[in-house]
């Protein structure tokens, strides 16, 4: 290729259609500068993971073929998939629920008799929540989400902004690794001991011991996230 000449890519493409910098595309996908940069200059392929994030955003799946067609994607085309993808808020908390279900799964799966995994499960877990976040620069809705929870009964200091600080009960920020180890720690054995045998076969005081951590593990958790 001729010094000095350049020939967009698709993932180029794409960006200028939608109207964004390198920077704010990488924003919204999650993934750092510099890997935008890499790839529109044919220095690295386009990879599985980009590949989702830019499908999730844009409901294109590019490739890394280098004789990929050009593809054509503007604002217009942008915003017909976002209203596609669009959820209420009934949606999102269903969508939360399913996330739900598949970490309780991995879980549980985790602490299985001959796995014997939770604890180092649920710190990747945690730690992969916490990526998330900061991939996404979730920091500051995470707040106002919080905020927004709290079940004073009482509106919001009208001084509070959306952006500004507001002080917790408790400091922890979400799903706070410490704070959660601490409430599940002291019930492990108990745990452990009711996964090694058949829910089916235990009796009735175990159930009802299991009944009641459930319930105190649920309402610990619930005061400390404050939700």
């Amino acid at each position: 290729m001729p010094k000095g000449r350049h020939i967009k890519n698709n993932l180029t493409r794409v960006r200028e259609g939608i109207g964004l910098s390198q920077l704010e595309f990488a924003l919204r996908l999650g993934v750092s500068v510099s890997i935008i940069k890499k790839v529109e200059a044919g220095e690295r392929p386009v990879g599985s993971d980009l590949a989702a994030r830019v499908f999730a955003e844009t409901g294109l799946l590019l490739t890394s073929r280098s004789e990929e067609a050009p593809i054509e994607y503007s604002k217009a085309n942008h915003a017909a998939w976002r209203r596609q993808v669009r959820l209420d808020q009934q949606s999102v908390r269903e969508a939360g629920r399913v996330i739900m279900r598949h970490v309780e799964l991995v879980m549980a799966a985790s602490a299985r008799p001959g796995v014997e995994k939770f604890s180092a499960v649920f710190h990747g877990l945690v730690q992969a929540v916490e990526r998330v976040k900061k991939e996404f620069k979730l920091e500051e809705p995470i707040e106002t989400e919080l905020r927004q929870r709290q079940k004073t009964g009482l509106k919001d200091d009208p001084k509070l902004k959306d952006r500004g600080q507001i002080r917790l009960a408790k400091p922890v920020g979400w799903l706070p690794a410490k704070e959660l180890c601490d409430l599940v720690v002291p019930h492990l054995e108990f745990i452990k001991a009711i996964g090694a045998v058949d829910e089916s076969k235990l009796t009735g005081a175990q159930k009802a011991r299991l009944a009641q951590i459930k319930k105190q593990l649920r309402r610990e958790t619930n005061a400390l996230l404050r939700l």
